[in-house]
């Protein structure tokens, strides 16, 4: 049977074939109108070989590295509800792990042609 909305979902935190369904597209509640939001993600994140999720919502970043197609263990990135133009070509360096890509509420006009090279993605 279905849920009603103040119920849990009728899956686990691991969700169907054991990932975790994306965030939802809202603030965090501690966040008020003048916190700290990130302006600029530093280079050196693309260095987290291990980093599995990059959770970036609700900043004002207007880019993104340019070497974040080399996180070789990437499975979801979310940059919703940001200011960014356009994604570095580099993503489609993710195509080996990158399932979830999450960029909604951005500035981006168009995607560019290597987001064809993740055969992986199930979540745009």
């Amino acid at each position: 049977p279905g849920w009603r909305s103040r119920e849990k979902a009728p899956y686990a935190l691991d969700g169907p074939r054991g990932r975790r369904p994306p965030p939802a597209i809202r603030p965090p509640e501690h966040r008020g109108q003048y916190s700290e939001k990130l302006m600029v993600l530093p280079d050196s994140i693309c260095d987290l070989e291990s980093l599995e999720e990059l959770l970036l919502d609700f900043n004002v970043l207007q880019s993104l590295p340019e070497r974040i197609g080399d996180l070789p263990s990437i499975k979801l990135l979310s940059a919703n509800v940001n200011k960014l133009p356009r994604i570095p070509n580099s993503i489609g360096g993710l195509h080996a792990t990158l399932t979830t890509l999450l960029l909604a509420s951005n500035t981006i006009d168009i995607l560019p042609v290597s987001v064809s090279h993740l055969t992986l993605l199930e979540t745009l």
